[in-house]
């Protein structure tokens, strides 16, 4: 008996439990690929962040008595926390926007025809591949009281400053800010705006 064409196309279809068969599988595959990422999320990132949750509603971590909010009331009344939330808010409004516009004029610069172009390039990304530690380090040799900034004023005169242990210490921390990020944003707009000349 010869099967009618919409008979064989039954018949190639798979049926319910091959496609929830096939269904499985492919979770499976796809949760040996995300497995690791989730578990290094999970213990490295949600994990910590629970405990840090739980802690901050307790008395402490050899009281366990429910206090609920009382420690970020406290918090918010400590002078050495409104000092750091004071010092951030001054920072960001400083660094951010001179990091956005400094970045676009870099990469305009880069863009014209300059002298030592290739090296003032390599001054902005280099911090992109050099330890954030060793950058901290340079700069507290540079800045130190008795350190090479200092030692170069005093040539003309001017007293020593303490750079990181004064007010001038907001300017030390902005600059090395600047020279750390500004390369790595330079990179997104200097492609932005190529792309653009382009179309």
């Amino acid at each position: 008996m010869v099967k009618t064409k919409q008979e064989k196309l039954k018949s190639q279809q798979p049926s319910l439990w091959q496609r929830s068969n096939e269904k499985v599988l492919s979770f499976l595959h796809a949760s040996c690929f995300l497995g690791p990422s989730f578990l290094g999320v999970l213990l490295f990132y949600i994990v910590p962040f629970g405990v840090v949750v739980y802690y901050s509603l307790i008395q402490g971590p050899m009281n366990s008595s429910f206090v609920g909010l009382q420690n970020y009331a406290n918090v918010l009344q400590n002078n050495a926390f409104r000092t750091a939330v004071k010092n951030t808010v001054v920072f960001t409004g400083i660094a951010v926007p001179l990091a956005v516009v400094g970045s676009l004029v870099l990469a305009l610069m880069l863009e014209c025809r300059i002298p030592l172009k290739s090296q003032f390039r390599t001054f902005f990304l280099s911090p992109m591949v050099v330890p954030i530690a060793s950058i901290i380090l340079v700069w507290q040799v540079l800045f130190h009281y008795n350190g090479v900034v200092n030692e170069f004023l005093q040539i003309f005169g001017t007293a020593k400053i303490d750079w990181l242990k004064s007010d001038f210490c907001k300017v030390v921390i902005v600059v090395l800010f600047l020279w750390k990020n500004l390369g790595y944003f330079m990179i997104p707009v200097s492609y932005t705006h190529l792309r653009a000349h382009e179309t």
